[in-house]
Formats: C-alpha cells, sequence, structure tokens
C-alpha cells in the first residue's frame, strides 16, 4: 500500500515517459508514482470534497482513513461518465469505476499513439522529398 496518496487536483490529460495519462479529479494515486513525481502541479494533498460524519477540525489526523472511505465515489463515477444508480453498492462503484478507467486509457493510448504515427508519417514524407545533397 502506498505510504504517501495525493489526489488528482482536475480531470486533465497528460503525457508522462511517452505515455499518455489519464487523470481524475480527486483521483488517489501513489505519491511515489513517476507520474506524481513528474507532474506534481496535478497533485494535492487532499481531496477537493472530504466526507466525514464527524465534525472535521484544524487538528492534525492522527491517523490515516482509507482512500475509499474519503473519496465520493459516485461523483467520480459521474465524472468519468458512469450513469450512477444511487443504490450500487461500493464495490459496484468501484468496478465502474475501473471499467469506465480503462475506457479512457485505452482511448488515451489510442489518442497518443495516432500522434506517433503521424510523426512518424510526417518524418517520413519529409525524408522522401528531400533531394539528396541538401
Amino acid at each position: 500500500m502506498a505510504s504517501n496518496i495525493v489526489f488528482v487536483k482536475s480531470s486533465a490529460s497528460t503525457v508522462v515517459d511517452g505515455k499518455p495519462i489519464r487523470l481524475v479529479k480527486d483521483e488517489a494515486w501513489d505519491g511515489d508514482d513517476p507520474v506524481v513525481a513528474a507532474r506534481p502541479d496535478l497533485f494535492n494533498d487532499l481531496p477537493e470534497r472530504l466526507r466525514t460524519s464527524v465534525e472535521i477540525s484544524s487538528a492534525p489526523r492522527q491517523e490515516s482513513v482509507p482512500v475509499r472511505d474519503v473519496i465520493d465515489l459516485a461523483t467520480v463515477a459521474e465524472q468519468l461518465g458512469v450513469k450512477v444508480n444511487k443504490r450500487w453498492s461500493e464495490s459496484r462503484l468501484l468496478k465502474e469505476i475501473s471499467a469506465a478507467q480503462a475506457v479512457l486509457d485505452a482511448e488515451a493510448d489510442a489518442a497518443a499513439q495516432a500522434v506517433l504515427d503521424a510523426e512518424a508519417d510526417d518524418a517520413a514524407d519529409d525524408e522522401a522529398t528531400t533531394a539528396p545533397g541538401d
């Protein structure tokens, strides 16, 4: 388990080490992840929305709270485009979030590959149109 957890500031796409990455607002990430190290400006120490059944004090927290208890899973799922049934259990929400994230990741990978392919085609065209000795 991650010893340092950070949260995405706002939904975005980025590329780290040539790999497209899709970030979803308030999504939890391992603070030691290479994406966090490369783009710390995209992360916060706490999510924007924090659910609790007790009054929040300004005193430092004494014990960590499991991430799935902190994040409003229904909101995360809706941000990913999932039509949420308010009667879904936590495990169903987690399953739907995972599936939606996989779709977004696949779309981001395909888009990044299309860019790389287009760049390779442009380079090949440039090489083919350059006269010998130029």
